[in-house]
């Protein structure tokens, strides 16, 4: 008979072998769950929040069948987090991590630098800030929209 503990060990491992090769963007390590960029954690949840769906970037389908994993961001984040990358227009992935309530610092950071283009209307919620690092900038026929919560507060920064 087999020893029960290496049974389960030895089921817990394939099971996490088998949730890595269905879920891509996220890495499985025995008791830990996380998305592969690092970047926040993640927690299981019953449902997703209203108007919330899984976008492989705040929202993952779980190994749970009927739940949902989030992830819990500490404010800043990457562009390329969020699926942002020059190319197409990049303004509904930029929205949809602007409008997280987690997130309040989104980084342009690609190290050769980088143009992200924006073509529709893009609002930057008060209190929450694009920041540019060296080389990264916007382009296209969009506009941006925001304020900040107080006088002389900017909502860009330039990082160096």
């Amino acid at each position: 008979m087999a020893d029960p503990i290496s049974f389960k060990i030895k089921n817990v491992n394939n099971l996490l072998w088998n949730f890595r090769q269905s879920h891509p963007g996220i890495s499985v390590q025995p008791g830990q769950v996380f998305p592969t960029d690092r970047q926040g954690t993640l927690v299981e949840i019953d449902a997703l929040p209203a108007g919330a769906s899984v976008d492989n970037i705040f929202y993952f389908n779980s190994p749970t069948a009927g739940k949902f994993l989030q992830r819990v961001i500490d404010g800043v984040i990457r562009a390329t987090q969020c699926g942002v990358y020059p190319g197409s227009d990049q303004t509904s992935k930029l929205q949809t991590a602007f409008n997280n309530a987690g997130i309040k610092l989104i980084v342009l950071d690609n190290p050769e630098g980088s143009a992200i283009t924006i073509n529709g209307t893009l609002t930057i919620p008060s209190g929450k800030v694009l920041a540019f690092k060296n080389g990264n900038k916007l382009e296209g026929t969009g506009t941006i929209k925001g304020k900040s919560p107080r006088m002389n507060v900017p909502i860009f920064y330039l990082l160096h």
